[in-house]
This record gives C-alpha cells, sequence and structure tokens, in this order.
C-alpha cells in the first residue's frame, strides 16, 4: 500500500561514543530527512541502543528514532534473570561489552571465559530450538519479540564503518547471526550497505563468514578500492561500487562552516589542530619526543595546538590520551570535545583550524572536506587501508604517513609543505564524489522502497 509505513533498521558502531561513528549515522538520517523526504509518517528508523552517546552530542533528528530488538538483548536479559533465581555467579553483558568481565567483580578469569563459552552455547541452542518452534507454531521460548520485530522490517542499512573485518570478529560473528536470521524470517528483506570498509581478512572462517554476509546485501557501496577488490576476488555478484566515506553527505553543510570560519578569519590566530587516537596498536611512545618538540617550537610563534578529541570512555578514551605529554603540555593545551561542546560547535571549532595533524581517520576527512590540509597518520595494515584508500580518493595530494616515519620526520616541514598543497585538494573532487553518491543512494532507496514518495528537501539539523 502507499501509505504503508517502512521500517527501517541502521546497523553500525555508532552510539559508543567514538564521534566519527556517531557522525555516520549523522549523515545518513540527514541524507534520508532532507533528500528522501522521509518524516514519521511514513518510516519507522530502528537504531541500535547501546550506549547514549547521541544524546551527549546533542544531535537532535528530525524523524523520532526507535530502538531496535536485538536477539543477543533478549537471551541475555533472559539468560541473566535465571542466572540470578538459581543464584549462579554469571552475568553476562551488553553486546557491545562483550571481552569485558561479565561476573561481579573478584570473579576469576577462568570463570569469565566459562561464562562467555557457556552464553555462547546457550546462544546457539535457543536460536536453533526457537527457530524450529517459531516456524512451525509461531511462538518460541525466547525469541518471540525479536522473531516478529525482524519478520516486520523491510531493509537494513550498515552505515558507514570498518567493521566487517577480523579486527572486530566477535562484531562480525554477530552481524552473521542477525543476517542468518533476518533471511530465514524474512526472505523478501532488503540489505543495503554504504560507506563501508571492508576488511583486512587474515582468518579463513573470517573471510568465509563475511563472504556469506557481502552475498546476501542488494548494494555495497564501499569507501575505497581495496574493499572493492575484496568484493571482486570473493566473486560478490552485487552491485557494489567506491563511493568513499558516508560523512561526504555533509559537504554542504562543512562547506557552509568554512565560509564562516574565513569570514572570520582575522579574529583568531593561526590553529594547528592535534588528534591522537586511543587504540591499542598506537605506540605513542614513538613520537612523544618529536610532537613536544613542534610544541616548544611554535609556542612562541603566533600560532597554537588545539586538541580535537573524537572519542571518550566507553568508547576510545582521546580525551584522556593528551597525559602521555608532559604536564606543562597537557595542562596548557586547548581541548575540544563534541560530547562536551556538541557536534555542531564542536565541527564549527574544527573549521577555524589552519592545519591539522591526526590519527582520527574521520579527524582527516572532515578537515579535507573543509579544505584544511592535514597530515593524516596511521598505524597497523587495518587504519592503513581505511586512511590511505580514502584520502587518496579524496586527493591526490593527500599526505598520509606511517607512525614510524612520523617519529623521524620533521613536523615543521610537513606540515608546511601540506599547507603549501592546500590549493591540490581538489575540491571539485570532492564535490563530484557528493554528487555521485546522492544519485546512488536516491537511487538504491527507491528500488529498494519503492513505495516511498521522495521529497527532497535541504539544509541540516543542529
Amino acid at each position: 500500500m502507499m501509505n504503508e509505513k517502512k521500517n527501517i533498521n541502521l546497523r553500525g558502531f555508532y552510539n559508543l561514543n567514538n564521534f566519527g561513528d556517531d557522525l555516520l549515522l549523522i549523515s545518513i538520517l540527514e541524507f534520508l530527512t532532507k533528500e528522501l523526504g522521509f518524516t514519521s509518517k511514513n518510516v519507522n528508523i530502528y537504531i541500535e541502543k547501546k550506549s547514549e552517546s547521541l544524546a551527549e552530542i546533542k544531535f537532535d533528528s528530525q524523524i523520532k528514532l526507535q530502538y531496535s530488538i536485538e536477539f543477543p538483548d533478549v537471551v541475555r536479559q533472559r539468560l541473566n534473570r535465571i542466572f540470578e533465581k538459581i543464584h549462579l555467579p554469571l552475568k553476562v553483558p551488553p553486546p557491545h561489552e562483550i571481552g569485558k568481565n561479565m561476573f561481579e567483580e573478584g570473579a576469576s578469569k577462568k570463570l569469565q571465559f566459562l561464562g562467555y563459552c557457556i552464553f555462547a552455547f546457550l546462544n546457539l541452542i535457543i536460536i536453533v530450538i526457537d527457530l524450529i518452534l517459531y516456524k512451525f507454531f509461531r511462538k518460541a521460548l525466547f525469541l518471540t519479540v525479536y522473531f516478529s520485530f525482524v519478520e516486520n522490517l523491510d531493509l537494513i542499512h550498515y552505515i558507514g564503518g570498518g567493521y566487517f573485518t577480523d579486527k572486530w570478529r566477535l562484531s562480525l560473528i554477530a552481524e552473521f547471526f542477525n543476517i542468518f536470521l533476518a533471511k530465514t524470517l524474512n526472505p523478501g528483506l532488503k540489505i543495503i550497505g554504504t560507506g563501508l570498509g571492508l576488511g583486512p581478512f587474515n582468518n579463513n572462517l573470517a573471510r568465509k563468514m563475511f563472504n556469506f554476509i557481502a552475498k546476501r546485501f542488494d548494494y555495497l557501496f564501499v569507501r575505497e578500492n581495496e574493499s572493492l577488490e575484496l568484493l571482486e576476488d570473493l566473486n560478490v555478484d552485487i552491485y557494489k561500487k567506491v563511493l568513499g566515506d558516508d560523512v561526504i553527505l555533509l559537504l554542504p553543510y562543512l562547506e557552509n562552516l568554512k565560509n564562516q570560519a574565513n569570514i572570520n578569519q582575522q579574529n583568531y590566530n593561526n590553529i594547528i589542530a592535534l588528534n591522537l587516537k586511543n587504540f591499542p596498536d598506537h605506540d605513542y611512545s614513538l613520537i612523544k619526543e618529536n610532537l613536544e618538540n613542534y610544541m616548544k617550537l611554535i609556542e612562541n610563534q603566533n600560532s597554537k595546538i588545539e586538541y580535537f578529541c573524537f572519542g571518550r570512555k566507553p568508547g576510545p578514551d582521546d580525551r584522556n590520551l593528551i597525559e602521555i605529554f608532559d604536564k606543562y603540555f597537557y595542562e596548557n593545551l586547548v581541548i575540544h570535545d563534541p560530547y562536551e561542546d556538541g557536534w555542531t560547535s564542536f565541527l564549527e571549532k574544527l573549521a577555524k583550524a589552519d592545519v591539522g595533524l591526526g590519527f582520527a581517520y574521520h579527524f582527516n576527512v572532515i578537515l579535507t572536506l573543509l579544505s584544511i590540509p592535514t597530515i593524516s597518520v596511521y598505524s597497523g595494515e587495518y587504519y592503513r587501508q581505511k586512511i590511505t584508500g580514502v584520502m587518496k580518493l579524496l586527493s591526490k595530494d593527500s599526505i598520509v604517513w606511517s607512525i614510524d616515519k612520523l617519529a623521524v620526520e620533521n613536523l615543521v616541514e610537513g606540515l608546511d609543505f601540506a599547507k603549501v598543497l592546500k590549493q591540490g585538494l581538489v575540491e571539485d573532487k570532492v564535490k563530484h564524489l557528493y554528487q555521485e553518491m546522492t544519485s546512488e543512494y536516491l537511487s538504491a532507496y527507491k528500488s529498494l522502497l519503492n513505495n516511498i514518495p521522495l521529497v527532497s528537501l535541504s539544509g541540516v539539523s543542529k
């Protein structure tokens, strides 16, 4: 029916206090409301609850967001009630906390591991038994509510991010089961992925699991060429294309911020935007001395360093990472935090930067969209693929260094060179990507949800 509301489940790593991932969700929601004219009258949008970081960055969606029903949550809540009744010292955490303590404080690591094994085993048994019961009797012991939710979905949209990889194997396993259950219960369900980074996969089983997942999609738009090559290598025969990162959808809004910053440029000194990312495989001891020497050098110049953190607990604790510096440096450092400032105010401050140096992937992507030169730094193969691939897609003149190179390079020369290349950021290339992305996403949604009247609007929510 023409007026029947559609049910869309947006999936990703958002709402976990990682600003880049939260911004990806904002980008897609703005696209759905502004370009497609989605409102609470014609669609139900479901997101995963997880943390509450969307509220912390003060994002006010124009469309009402509802929480999706997740099968691990349903199983977890039921199991915890059972464990509590029989006084068993087990406690299953929310899915996004898997890997942390699953028992009350004081329980041994062996018991923690045993608890995880028990949960995984019971989860598998419950899924099999409940699927059989639901198929024959339309009732299940645990998952009736979840099964009903999935059956009523029209579309699952995996928004941008790099969560289909060996690095996040627990997430890969969870989405394997989500897609298996969803397509088993609802064979007509449509699945789209946008702005995704895929791989790398060094584990054969993980690669096979992803192959199963990818072939259930209807559209897969990836953010860089290595992801597309993976799909081609796996013979994934669906509509697939490289379009870049979903944050590109915010280009008109970011351009407006930069124009405002340029108008008011005389009111502030040259700002060097600094960012560090708190991930385990980033060894900042390699670059601490080089960064501190640079901070000393510009201390008396007409420039200042301001720190832009892209995460905080329970996500990557970028905020407290500045304590790697000597006390003198971090006590005098101006800090900007989107979970305090709000997302719009944070981006307004970032738009005033003259040049950037950072590890967070989206820190560098946003600066490039703002036509601000930046040196992007990575550590490890996973981050090399995502940062190098997307930055070179945005601009052939992007400067991307490994953390090892940053440890020995002259930062003054590097940042000066980045400024020289500012005119080479090729704004036309970015605008072309934006136009192509918008066009492709519109066509995909028209194809997948052809009963939704499309009304293109303009502007960005604050």
